[in-house]
């Protein structure tokens, strides 16, 4: 799978929650995973694999953010790369991106 893969954790802990992870393309993962395996630590794939992720935790940060998102880098320190949608804009908030004061969706992270 490529792009933001999405997960629930349940958990009543800091790493519980909507939980983003940046999923980089089959190619370049399998070169990441066969160069880990390989012990091969200076391998430019665990590199650029690293730069991707954090390039596109970035984009997805400030895109919710501006729909009225709070996103926060996962505490869970057993998902690194990772981030975690504390909240969800509630009906009345307006968005940045709204200069007509539109509503927002309904949706929310389930309690």
């Amino acid at each position: 799978m490529n792009g933001v893969l999405v997960t629930v954790d349940d958990g009543d802990d800091t790493a519980g929650g909507v939980i983003l992870r940046w999923e980089c393309s089959d190619r370049l993962t399998g070169r990441m995973i066969d160069a880990v395996a390989g012990r091969r630590f200076d391998d430019p794939a665990i590199q650029h694999a690293g730069s991707v992720k954090q390039a596109m935790n970035a984009a997805v940060t400030q895109i919710l953010t501006a729909a009225g998102f709070t996103v926060v880098e996962n505490p869970n320190d057993m998902d690194p790369l990772s981030l975690n949608v504390r909240a969800a804009p509630g009906p009345d908030v307006p968005l940045a991106w709204d200069r007509a004061g539109g509503t927002v969706s309904p949706w929310s992270p389930k309690a």
